[in-house]
């Protein structure tokens, strides 16, 4: 690391722990950024939570993940295979002594394969169509917005680092010195300011165009759910 930099990187851990001490003086930052940063500040852990619940709805955890990927079988086993499966063995088993129960055993195995296959249709539908882009969205999108708010911040506590060397001067020598360092620690502080609004303000604008992505969800809701009424109705009616 330069030594410039080093100066930077050491100037701005002493301005940050003096203001973590209540010592140092902290510029605050526009209402309007300051209110981009209280939208984004919580989009990632929301975002966490949603992917999390929806991995959860459809049948997407850690064992499920190392299990596909040590088979490298995309036709996971999912909680209607396994009634399924339960069903079948059933009817196997008493044919002789249960046998309606065994024949209508065996025809609600069939129908919950059918629906087995209609549910991991939808939850690859689901994980590629929404989490994966809900995903790439964190993992892009809220990156830019984090090394945003990382160059923000450092223009900050640069700002701020150079206010107090101007507070503590001990002469007109150091006094000039540190007013042109504040004079141009304030012109970038202040082109970052905007730069970084911009990008907040754009991951917020790409955030809202999801909206599509939650109507896709609903849609391939609603059509799995038809598929198996439809399923469950031609079964009753043999």
């Amino acid at each position: 690391m330069p030594e410039n930099d080093i100066t930077k990187t050491f100037n701005r851990l002493t301005q940050l722990a003096g203001e973590l001490v209540k010592k140092g003086d902290k510029t605050p930052y526009s209402p309007r950024t300051a209110e981009l940063l209280e939208y984004v500040d919580q989009l990632k852990p929301c975002l966490t939570k949603l992917i999390s619940a929806t991995e959860e709805f459809v049948d997407i955890n850690m064992i499920s993940k190392v299990a596909d990927v040590l088979t490298k079988n995309k036709e996971v086993s999912t909680s209607t295979d396994k009634l399924a499966s339960a069903m079948e063995e059933l009817a196997n088993k008493f044919k002789s002594a249960a046998p309606q129960f065994s024949k209508m055993s065996n025809e609600a195995a069939e129908l919950h394969q059918r629906m087995a296959a209609a549910r991991r249709s939808f939850d690859n539908e689901i994980e590629k169509n929404f989490i994966e882009v809900l995903k790439n969205f964190v993992n892009n999108d809220l990156a830019e917005v984090h090394k945003a708010k990382k160059k923000l911040e450092d223009s900050r506590l640069d700002l701020d680092s150079s206010k107090n060397k101007l507070k503590n001067a001990k002469n007109d020598e150091q006094k000039t010195k540190w007013e042109n360092e504040v004079r141009h620690n304030t012109q970038t502080f202040e082109r970052v300011q905007s730069e970084s609004c911009a990008v907040f303000e754009r991951a917020l604008k790409d955030f809202d165009q999801l909206s599509g992505r939650l109507v896709s969800l609903i849609r391939a809701e609603e059509n799995y759910y038809e598929t198996c009424a439809k399923e469950c109705s031609l079964t009753l009616k043999q």
